[in-house]
């Protein structure tokens, strides 16, 4: 199977998004539409709209978008999208929308990511493989009205291709090699799909699995080990849906990934520890095991006066990582960690029916429980740490449009979001310590709007929003009950842009500046890496 694939650039300063067909010269003789960018149905506001008419700075990539680009995990998404990009770390792939990212003690990340409207609410669940994809949206700035906790920033939506009365099939696979000193190190992906109906119109089926594998292109040089840089990933889904009248519909989705990396990349080029390119010199090794599996049932009835969906949901991930940490043959530090996390939501959804011209509404109703384990094993660092965590989550909220001459489009949007945690952390060293605390704390989040057609195909609009990133526990360095809780972290955006469309839609563009203030920032304190709030920050583009 072969690819080509391309980069785009993001611009500085001014958020610019750009997408055009251009149309070779035989265009003259196909119908119009066959050159065409079609809309984008999206629900990045808990109902169906269309991209375009949702004021909001966002880009939504439909599966054919996703698959003709080559773009396969999120590091690769995040480079067609301006203001987006990835923490550049070997383990990890937090999200960092408008520059906005999270202090190495905390968990939880300051950009959502949903796949299937399940939460990922770990910064090291969002490392994600895509296969078998519908549609991606990926909104940018404070989603706290419609998202609640972990969206200061924005969020990105994954909506997985559903299952119909089509029968579809596919298998792929891509292959290359490695050029490393010591080897020609082969790398590959493989993979398929496969869905239709078990009852015509009533119940439909679909499976997709795929496979990462390389032995890597780095060397160990102090044990030999060639495999220091491997790669093993899989990841399989199943989806069921089911109809049975057209005002219900049933689905259910679970699906599972494993991921054996090698992870070992870093090196010294100089020194006592240096080696060459493609080499490394580890003496305490590294190993890391990461297993998670979700699970999704909806069901959605629609009658004329409102359309009710029902949203419940598990995930369970469990990282084990252990790694040399001072990345060289000395006996200076050696990391053990062990993350597993369960979570549990149940959402109800009222919204609009699609019939709805002057007055446009979504409200609902949210609950979430959390329980969380960390252990930290720093020897170099005198931590051993324990920390179970347990949180609940209860949220309502609503939103509503209404629409003025035609052409004004009126939005506002509250949620009350109340939150109950509590923690206990023990340390092995020294006394044993023993931390516990119990902690609540509640949000109002709003949202205002107005948006304006200048003409049928240029919208301007014009917001105000608030997010937060929930507080939660020092895993890593309290040195009492006080500093185990760091406070939450809150977002104020205020935002303005257009969005237009040209030449019979073979053309879109989009623009929009905005200044984000952030109050309660947490850093880390340089003297012990403890978690402390900071006085404020800014961010604008």
């Amino acid at each position: 199977m072969i690819r080509f694939r391309c980069r785009n650039a993001a611009l500085a300063g001014l958020l610019f998004s750009l997408a055009f067909y251009a149309a070779p010269a035989r265009a003259q003789e196909k119908d119009l539409t066959d050159h065409q960018l079609d809309p984008v149905a999206v629900t990045a506001q808990k109902k169906v709209e269309k991209s375009k008419d949702i004021p909001i700075s966002m880009d939504a990539f439909s599966g054919v978008q996703i698959e003709d680009a080559g773009i396969t995990d999120m590091k690769e998404l995040v480079t067609y999208t301006p203001n987006v990009f990835t923490t550049p770390a070997v383990d990890n792939c937090s999200i960092v929308i408008r520059g906005i990212s999270t202090h190495n003690v905390a968990l939880t990340p300051a950009a959502g990511l949903f796949v299937n409207d399940i939460s990922y609410p770990l910064n090291r669940m969002q490392n994600q493989d895509l296969i078998d994809i519908e549609r991606i949206e990926v909104l940018r700035g404070p989603q706290g009205t419609l998202y609640g906790k972990n969206t200061e920033s924005g969020a990105i939506n994954i909506i997985t291709r559903q299952p119909g009365n089509d029968l579809r099939a596919k298998v792929y696979g891509d292959f290359g090699y490695y050029d490393a000193p010591h080897s020609s190190v082969p790398i590959y992906r493989l993979g398929g799909s496969v869905s239709g109906p078990i009852l015509e119109d009533k119940l439909f089926v679909g499976l997709a699995f795929q496979g990462k594998g390389s032995d890597g292109f780095m060397k160990n040089i102090y044990d030999g080990d060639e495999e220091v840089a491997k790669i093993d990933r899989k990841i399989g889904r199943l989806n069921l849906r089911y109809k049975p009248s057209e005002l219900w519909e049933i689905s259910f989705s679970t699906d599972f990934g494993e991921n054996r990396d090698g992870y070992g990349y870093l090196r010294y080029d100089n020194g006592m520890g240096k080696s060459d390119p493609y080499e490394l010199s580890w003496n305490l090794g590294n190993t890391w095991k990461e297993d998670n599996n979700k699970q999704v049932i909806k069901a959605g009835y629609t009658v004329r006066a409102f359309n009710l969906l029902s949203i419940t949901t598990r995930s369970a991930f469990d990282t084990q990582f252990k790694h040399d940490a001072d990345y060289g043959p000395f006996l200076l530090q050696y990391q053990d960690w062990d993350f597993d996390i369960t979570s549990w939501t149940r959402e109800f959804i009222f919204s609009s029916p699609k019939e709805a011209q002057k007055l446009s509404w979504v409200a609902g109703v949210y609950g979430a429980r959390d329980e969380t384990s960390v252990k930290a094993h720093i020897p170099a660092l005198f931590a051993m740490r324990d920390t179970d965590t347990e949180g609940e989550t209860l949220a309502v909220f609503g939103q509503g449009t209404y629409t003025l001459y035609e052409r004004l489009h009126l939005t506002l949007g509250l949620r009350y979001e109340h939150q109950d945690m509590e923690a206990g952390q023990t340390n092995f060293y020294a006394l044993r310590q023993h931390y516990k605390t119990n902690d609540t704390n509640s949000e109002f989040l709003p949202k205002v709007s107005a948006a304006y057609d200048l003409t049928e195909n240029i919208m301007a609009y014009a917001s105000f929003a608030k997010g937060f990133l929930s507080g939660g526990y020092d895993f890593n360095f309290a040195a009492s009950a006080d500093d185990l809780y760091y406070k939450p972290e809150h977002t104020q955006s205020y935002e303005a842009g257009l969005k237009t469309n040209f030449w019979d839609n073979r053309l879109t563009v989009s623009a929009s500046v905005f200044n984000l203030d952030i109050e309660g920032q947490a850093g880390c304190g340089m003297a012990c890496g403890s978690a402390r709030d900071q006085k404020a920050g800014a961010q604008r583009g």
